[in-house]
């Protein structure tokens, strides 16, 4: 683990060779893949999943090393795990998949890489939140903080997930759907775009 964070290639490789268990976690369970996945070292990920490290290990919180490369836009590493078989719609503690943590972190282009691999984007969360809910219930979060770039991210991600067919009217276990959530917060770009869907977005009201 030592080696991975510290990016020595060369040290995990001897460290492989003299038998050190590539799948042993910290005491947040850890694995060297997962915390190379987060760090973005390349190298040392293809070579621990060369020697077959476990893609399907979590850590304490349920997390796997594809969510820790797709929280951080590692697209590169994110597509050797998915090409290792890595679960790409397994989910943690909180019922976010890899998806989910990628749209939480505005990492819009890692959003692409998955749905272009098929990922599910209508999986609720524990709280019933689908990724695309997720990303209108950020935006108004962000309108606090006055940052129109952070906006205009997570907006991008929203026209992702509807040109993959995310359902638009999933509503949360509070009855809030993207529409409301979206009046609520004042975005009038996005009500438009989903008033403006062929499918249709329902309007209702259940407070």
């Amino acid at each position: 683990m030592i080696a991975c964070n510290g990016s020595h290639e060369n040290v995990v490789d001897i460290l492989i060779q003299n038998d050190a268990d590539i799948n042993k976690g910290d005491n947040n369970c850890w694995t060297p893949l997962k915390s190379s996945c987060r760090d973005g070292n390349i190298a040392i990920v293809a070579l621990l999943l060369k020697m077959r490290a476990d893609v399907y290990k979590k850590d304490n919180k349920g997390q796997t090393s594809l969510m820790s490369a797709c929280q951080n836009g590692h697209n590169k590493i994110v597509k050797l795990l998915l090409n290792c078989q890595a679960d790409i719609d397994m989910t943690d503690m909180d019922g976010w998949t890899a998806l989910r943590t990628a749209c939480h972190y505005g990492q819009a282009s890692t959003v692409k890489v998955l749905v272009d691999k098929r990922a599910n984007v209508d999986i609720v969360d524990k709280y019933g939140c689908s990724p695309l809910k997720a990303c209108v219930d950020i935006c108004n979060a962000i309108v606090d903080s006055q940052s129109p770039s952070k906006i205009q991210q997570y907006n991008e991600i929203v026209s992702i997930l509807i040109e993959s067919n995310a359902d638009v009217n999933l509503a949360d276990r509070n009855g809030c759907t993207c529409l409301m959530s979206a009046c609520k917060g004042g975005h009038i770009d996005l009500i438009n775009l989903l008033l403006s869907l062929p499918i249709g977005v329902k309007i209702w009201i259940n407070y």
